[in-house]
């Protein structure tokens, strides 16, 4: 029985680091504003770091930690050269609170910058009725996401998903598909320059200034499925990821005043959850796929060893 239990155990951390490896796959950019003194540093390490081009910009309560404030007058977030050539699919994911909703008609939460000079430009707009409206230049005209009624000073989770293959783009808003629409051609999704909180056509310059709080925004080169939408809108912060509870349990357990009978049940149980803890706790943090999986291979060699011999004794 105890055999079969640590196999199960295996397949059991096998499914989670399997779960946990597609969540960093494809992750262009990422900004979790938690560093003030970096505040739009792009922890992927790719190095894409935004800039704040008129100031306005400044750190404040986020989603998780720290987020980034706008002040909805000169301040927005610029990328540069995300990608020359495109992508083919493309997720744009973020958290944001508005503080101001209904003071401008359109207040644009993200635009590819040239929305008439460059073919492939996304835009996501909140609209002063409450909802919010997304646009794709080969999608004529924006769609209206006439599913959720936005209100202000509340945290909501916006994904917005294009596939060019398939013709296709969707909208989800905390974790619920909440429009899709077809797309009329198949530009590849414009990354040369864009901005977070602002509209920037090239001709006119920034207008339509966001007055919110964005957190946790990245960007993926892959349209992510309606399940690892809502995964991403779920996960902890990739900068602050707490302590198990589980290690403090492991530790203070040979400090217990207990009888010698009942100590032996115990440590074997702590021996063989300390042997597996650490792979669960670490596991969401590293990008390096390879890595993660052959040490779940690794381990489900080892533990089935263990119980092969069992079985022999």
């Amino acid at each position: 029985m105890k055999c079969l239990a640590k196999i199960f155990t295996v397949f059991v951390l096998c499914i989670f680091l399997a779960s946990s490896v597609f969540a960093v796959d494809g992750l262009l950019a990422y900004y979790s504003f938690n560093d003030e003194a970096n505040l739009l540093a792009d922890s992927s390490g790719n190095g894409h770091d935004l800039t704040a081009p008129d100031g306005g910009v400044s750190a404040g309560e986020g989603k998780m930690g720290k987020g980034a404030v706008l002040d909805g007058e000169t301040g927005y977030m610029h990328w540069e050269n995300l990608s020359e050539s495109g992508a083919e699919q493309f997720t744009f994911a973020f958290w944001v609170n508005f503080n101001d909703i209904y003071s401008q008609s359109l207040n644009t939460m993200f635009s590819g910058d040239g929305w008439t000079e460059n073919p492939g430009c996304l835009h996501c707009h909140m609209k002063n009725d409450g909802f919010s409206a997304f646009g794709f230049s080969d999608m004529t005209p924006d769609i209206d996401v006439t599913n959720s009624d936005f209100e202000e000073g509340t945290w909501y989770h916006i994904a917005f998903t294009v596939d060019t293959a398939e013709c296709e783009v969707k909208y989800y808003i905390n974790g619920e598909l909440d429009q899709e629409a077809i797309i009329s051609g198949q530009s590849p999704v414009y990354l040369g320059s864009g901005s977070i909180g602002c509209w920037n056509n090239l001709s006119t310059g920034p207008e339509r200034f966001c007055n919110a709080t964005f957190d946790e925004i990245k960007f993926y080169t892959r349209a992510l499925s309606a399940d690892e939408v809502k995964t991403i809108m779920n996960e902890e912060s990739a900068v602050e990821i707490p302590e198990p509870e589980t290690e403090a349990v492991v530790e203070t357990q040979p400090e217990t005043a207990a009888p010698a009978e009942e100590i032996a049940p115990a440590e074997t149980v702590s021996a063989e959850t300390a042997a597996i803890e650490p792979v669960v706790a670490e596991a969401p943090q590293t990008a390096d796929t390879t890595s993660i999986i052959l040490a779940a291979v690794a381990v489900s060699g080892i533990l089935t060893g263990i119980a092969y011999s069992s079985r022999k004794k």
